[in-house]
């Protein structure tokens, strides 16, 4: 009966162990797949960032084509009414110019 409890005894601590050895295993599993898990959710972060930064680029850039455009048009407009102004007036200014030279001449 001795070698019985011993034996069972040792059985136990025997299984103790085997159970012992597997919840490490399974605990550096867990700790494995929680590494990892974790790089590919920061690998994710930083492809939605990188989207995220190429979406607003995008949109900026767009946002600042339009704006230069529009500048552009501005610019392009004063420059006709500045050339009809010239077209419509440069005979009148000339004739000014030249009769001030000529009935107003300054004394130096």
């Amino acid at each position: 009966m001795e070698r019985n409890i011993i034996s069972e005894i040792i059985e136990l601590d025997r299984q103790a162990d085997i159970k012992i050895e597997n919840a490490r295993k399974k605990s550096e599993e867990i700790i494995e797949s929680a590494k990892k898990e974790a790089i590919d959710i920061y690998n994710q972060s930083v492809e939605r960032s990188k989207q995220y930064s190429e979406k607003v680029e995008a949109v900026e850039k767009k946002a600042a084509e339009l704006r230069i455009d529009e500048l552009t048009k501005k610019k392009d407009k004063k420059i006709s009414e500045y050339d009809a102004l010239y077209n419509e007036k440069h005979t009148e200014w000339a004739d000014e110019i030249f009769d001030r030279i000529v009935n107003h001449p300054v004394a130096f």
